[in-house]
């Protein structure tokens, strides 16, 4: 995709002001990654024996999205916007607590099925990715499915806590996929998140934008075998209810679409139902019990509330128009003789009010140990003996704080060791003055291991190339070099 080198913790990001798309483009392909699956289970249900992700005996487990072209450009999931799914419910008649109610691809043999997915019966944790080959069933559908396939879900919220902005909103926004037939994908409303309160909710809206059947694409060559899978909140695994095969379809709404300016602040967004009443407004999106606008019988047979959600959530952006974190750093943390030095740069120093740099010796309970102003980008902290863990408290300005990545600094670390990333390619740098001899594991954002290379040597100031075929995504190298460890992060797009 790109031929550019990017090194650890250095990320040039150019916000430009390319001509922006039409909104709610339709989707009709997508570039995308197969993975195996890092991990399994197996179980026995009710007579039936359920194989998932590593132990299910099939390939190509885990798709995921990269990216999607429209007419003006290619479009590219953007790694440094982090969100969180919330997941807002309201009990009903027929559906009440935490029901997990999912469909994912699989290969049925009854009584034997196998899920291609690796399990969870969160969904929260289920939706917050880039995964195109798993979703929901009947998200916003209260009553009326025949299977008993309903939920008790009223508003679905994507929250960056951060908060973003993008020079030219037209060219960033969020894809909204759905499984279901070519013409006949459900309907829904969105609605940018345009403040947060104390807590992190939703505390104000943009405009309220209705999203119809006839405005999504259809995919060619989408079509999987799905099973739906079904676990109230006292009960103890999935289990399976109905099955079948479908397309996916897709649709791409911008910043812009949703109102939201140049430069505008944006913290993620919220999925409503179609049958939010015509007088609706920002303001009465933010009570997700009032029946008036959130009714708890909307049917789960119509297109009121039977999209089949999609698990990708995330900000989606052309290579020349990316979104920023507010006020979010890049940063690193190097740990020399007797002390640790931390440099870093804000991305939005504009809105950066105080800078404040906390320390923890077991990752839970931090300490402050500097107040520096916007315009500081180092700080060195001395006395390295233990294991520490570093972050920063950054303060916007009129809208709280937000923290950098948290370093981990192991005493006595192999700092000499300088890591490069470049498409297929993790080149390591002895920065020493003599021979090292080590060993590398490269891990993914979940500390599943994915790549190691045995006991090496380099010559003082020698490079060393090591071949990949890792999907684009950070990741955490771990160099090992006698009793010295070092861990840095890395960057593929």
């Amino acid at each position: 995709m790109h031929s550019n080198a990017y090194v650890i913790q250095t990320l040039a990001l150019f916000l430009a002001g390319a001509s922006g798309i039409q909104a709610q483009t339709p989707v009709v392909a997508v570039v995308s990654d197969y993975s195996a699956s890092p991990t399994g289970t197996t179980y026995t249900l009710g007579g039936n024996t359920y194989y998932f992700g590593n132990q299910s005996g099939t390939v190509n487990n885990i798709q995921t999205i990269v990216g999607f072209s429209l007419p003006d450009g290619s479009y590219y999931y953007n790694v440094f916007v982090e969100g969180q799914i919330k997941i807002r419910r309201v009990n009903n008649p027929v559906v009440s607590g935490r029901r997990c109610l999912v469909w994912v691809e699989a290969v049925e043999n009854a009584p034997v099925y196998r899920v291609l997915l690796p399990y969870t019966d969160s969904m929260e944790l289920f939706f917050n990715g880039q995964t195109l080959n798993k979703g929901t069933d009947n998200l916003f559908g209260n009553q009326g499915d025949g299977s008993g396939n309903n939920n008790n879900i009223e508003r679905v919220d994507w929250v960056v806590a951060t908060g973003m902005n993008a020079a030219n909103p037209a060219q960033s926004g969020f894809p909204i996929f759905e499984r279901g037939a070519d013409n006949a994908h459900d309907p829904f409303v969105i609605a940018a998140i345009t403040s947060l309160d104390a807590g992190g909710n939703p505390a104000s809206y943009g405009p309220i934008l209705r999203v119809a059947t006839a405005q999504y694409g259809n995919m060619a060559n989408s079509a999987l075998n799905w099973s739906i899978l079904r676990k109230e909140q006292a009960e103890p695994r999935l289990y399976r209810t109905t099955a079948g095969t479908q397309r996916r379809g897709g649709v791409f709404i911008s910043l812009a679409d949703l109102g939201i300016v140049p430069d505008g602040i944006i913290y993620g967004y919220s999925l409503f139902a179609h049958d939010l009443p015509p007088s609706a407004t920002p303001a009465t999106l933010l009570d997700y019990t009032n029946a008036t606008f959130f009714p708890t019988n909307t049917s789960s047979n119509t297109t009121l509330g039977g999209i089949d959600l999609i698990a990708i959530a995330g900000v989606y952006n052309i290579a020349e128009g990316v979104v920023l974190p507010v006020t979010c750093s890049t940063w690193n943390a190097t740990s020399t003789d007797g002390s640790v030095l931390l440099n870093w740069r804000l991305s939005n120093l504009e809105d950066c009010s105080a800078i404040f740099v906390e320390k923890s010796f077991d990752g839970k309970t931090w300490e402050t140990i500097a107040r520096l102003s916007p315009n500081d980008n180092s700080f060195t902290d001395f006395g390295i003996a233990t294991t520490r863990y570093y972050r920063l408290k950054l303060f916007g300005k009129g809208h709280g704080a937000t923290y950098s990545a948290i370093w981990k600094i192991v005493a006595n670390s192999a700092e000499s060791f300088s890591v490069f990333a470049f498409p297929g390619e993790i080149l390591l740098q002895n920065r020493s003055k003599e021979m090292k001899s080590f060993s590398v594991v490269v891990y993914n954002s979940n500390a599943v291991a994915l790549m190691r290379r045995t006991l090496q040597t380099l010559p003082a100031g020698a490079s060393l190339t090591l071949r990949h075929s890792l999907p684009k995504g950070v990741y955490l190298v771990e160099i090992s070099s006698g009793n010295k460890i070092s861990t840095q992060r890395i960057l593929f797009r």
